[in-house]
């Protein structure tokens, strides 16, 4: 026991105050750990539930506009006038023939809506009259002898839901689908005509359930009142009714929740120990299911954190005391500490005095050292977070949007079996198009080339758009081989063509339009098509407003990058006015030497 006091008599006053400081702070965290670790897991189920419970309330909301949208698109359908004489038409071939070309057409501009949209089938109570619209071919088949197609007829005021199913009348379809399923009527209260069938594809479904953040492992799905599931994260579920003798582990959830239990703990049900909870929308069923571990294991994690803040806490109590209590004999601490607070406010410039040779000159010593340090570091974190940024724009310019390959790909394939001679030249277009999009791993190219890209592009789109646009392309020849950015132009003529051209109901022109401008290169992209309002013109470079560019390189991104090599005097500026077209026109420095290029991007 003597031994131990004289110790600690002879002991360095950093090593007392050492000694006292953990002391408190293991006291302090021990005594928060006991008492927040209750507090923080009954807090975390509490909280689960609640956001389970709203996360449910959220994904209903979304699926019931889904519902009410399918039911509006079948309401239009209704009320159509081709459709309703196709209804009502006598047993005349001529005519039936003429109506179901009318009806099919009809159809197939109301299934462009939406693209989950897979076919829309029109088809009278009665005798073999069928519109349709679908990419898929239609094969006889007997809808009048179906279940589900009586039952459309029988309950005229309800729509079918029909489970996730391959579609028998569709050649070559093999995706599952599900089907709205409703009887059409001329007017309120009157006899059934027909019956109409809209197939969608379950996009929509798994996006609304799967943009909803339950915890770590947690996912929603959906079932019919009969347990079929219209939706579920595993696909070995989809066709497949719940049971008490079927495979599945959700089952015994589904089974339960349809029995009348909103809520329940599965650790009375199986050995999985979820928490489930279950909502109403329409006919489904939606059911949230929630991993008891994620749980805990999230309040393990706020218990650690308030644990180590505790300890913190303690520490700083502890050293404040230390220095309160021994302020008289430790006068140069207290100088070396306001010196440290000047640093503390931003002033890294500062200068420390000359250190002695104690324990006070080697902090002194190791705080010049860090000091130094901290610079270098923060050298490095900008050039970092610069080449992070290069190496991010890097990735989203070198995606291509599969959409306007798959689309090309059909249009050559669909020109080859019409024996088109342009088949040939589309396929070179495409094929250059996406040679120049890779230009050899370059980052920066000529002028030429970057025109010559957005000339490719718009070969290929003119293909496809024929009677929408021509266009032209007008360059200074001074200019043509000053260095820019790899795939700047390309983006503003998509965003001309989605957002204006096709838009607009006339036949529109579009111009590319390179000049000198003193010191400067102004590239400009001129269409007369529908032009944006005034407050899109202003938002189309804060906010995401044009999504269809190639692998996501928007507007956004073309100013983003030359603002990054050039600096904010540069980049893009927009002019628009709705019925008059739009310019775009994009603004750096004329750049002849790669060198000189690479120095401005690393100086902004």
């Amino acid at each position: 026991m003597q031994t131990r006091k004289t110790a600690y008599r002879n002991a360095t006053l950093r090593i007392r105050l050492t000694a006292i400081t953990c002391l408190i702070a293991f006291l302090t965290s021990l005594a928060g750990a006991v008492v927040s670790g209750v507090i923080v897991r009954r807090a975390a189920v509490r909280d689960a539930r609640n956001n389970a419970q709203q996360a449910l309330v959220l994904a209903n909301q979304n699926i019931n506009y889904y519902l009410e949208d399918l039911s509006k698109i079948a309401q239009i359908a209704n009320n159509q006038s081709d459709i309703v004489s196709l209804l009502l038409s006598g047993d005349n071939p001529s005519n039936n023939y003429s109506y179901e070309q009318a009806v099919g057409s009809f159809l197939s501009d109301l299934s462009i809506i939406r693209d989950d949209i897979v076919s829309i089938t029109l088809v009278h109570r009665d005798i073999n009259r069928v519109g349709f619209a679908s990419h898929y071919h239609r094969t006889e088949f007997d809808f009048w002898s179906q279940d589900w197609f009586q039952q459309a007829l029988a309950n005229p005021e309800q729509p079918i839901y029909r489970a996730p199913h391959e579609i028998e009348y569709l050649l070559g379809a093999k995706e599952k689908v599900i089907s709205y399923v409703r009887a059409t009527r001329i007017y309120p209260g009157g006899q059934p005509t027909g019956v109409i069938i809209i197939d969608l594809n379950t996009k929509v479904l798994r996006e609304i359930c799967e943009k909803i953040r339950l915890s770590e492992n947690g996912y929603i799905y959906i079932v019919d009142n009969e347990g079929r599931y219209i939706y579920h994260p595993d696909a070995a579920y989809l066709d497949h009714t719940a049971g008490p003798d079927t495979p599945q582990p959700d089952d015994l959830y589904t089974d339960r929740v349809l029995g009348g239990e909103a809520s329940l703990d599965s650790a009375g049900i199986d050995e999985r120990k979820n928490l489930v909870f279950s909502g109403k929308v329409g006919a489904w069923t939606t059911l949230a299911v929630i991993p008891s571990d994620d749980i805990f294991r999230t309040s393990q994690r706020v218990s650690t954190a308030q644990v180590a803040i505790g300890a913190f806490a303690a520490i700083l109590i502890a050293a404040t005391l230390a220095i309160l209590i021994n302020r008289m004999m430790f006068r140069r601490l207290l100088e070396l500490r306001a010196d440290m607070q000047r640093v503390q406010s931003g002033d890294l410039s500062l200068a420390l005095r000359e250190p002695q040779s104690d324990e006070l000159g080697d902090l002194a010593r190791d705080y010049d050292y860090m000091l130094a340090q901290l610079h270098r570091l923060m050298d490095d974190l900008v050039s970092k977070e610069k080449e992070k940024r290069i190496a991010e724009l890097a990735v989203l310019q070198s995606q291509i949007n599969p959409h306007f390959l798959y689309n090309t790909m059909e249009t050559i394939v669909w020109m080859a079996e019409s024996s088109m001679p342009q088949a040939a030249e589309v396929a070179e277009s495409l094929s250059r198009f996406f040679r120049l999009t890779l230009a050899q791993g370059k980052d920066v190219i000529e002028l030429s080339q970057e025109l010559d890209h957005a000339g490719t592009y718009l070969d290929v789109q003119k293909v496809r758009y024929a009677s929408r646009f021509d266009y032209a392309i007008e360059a200074e020849e001074v200019i043509a081989r000053c260095l820019v950015p790899k795939l700047i132009i390309q983006p503003l003529v998509e965003n001309a063509i989605y957002h204006g051209i096709k838009l607009s109901r006339k036949k529109c022109r579009l111009l590319i339009r390179a000049f000198r401008d003193g010191g400067d290169v102004v590239v400009q992209v001129v269409d007369d098509g529908a032009g944006m309002k005034p407050d899109v013109c202003a938002r189309i470079l804060t906010e995401t407003v044009s999504e269809k560019t190639l692998g996501g390189v928007g507007v956004r991104n073309v100013n983003e990058r030359i603002q990054l090599y050039f600096g904010e005097d540069y980049g893009l500026s927009f002019f628009s006015a709705l019925g008059v077209g739009t310019l775009a026109e994009l603004r750096m420095p004329m750049r002849w030497d790669l060198s000189d290029f690479e120095s401005m991007a690393r100086g902004h």
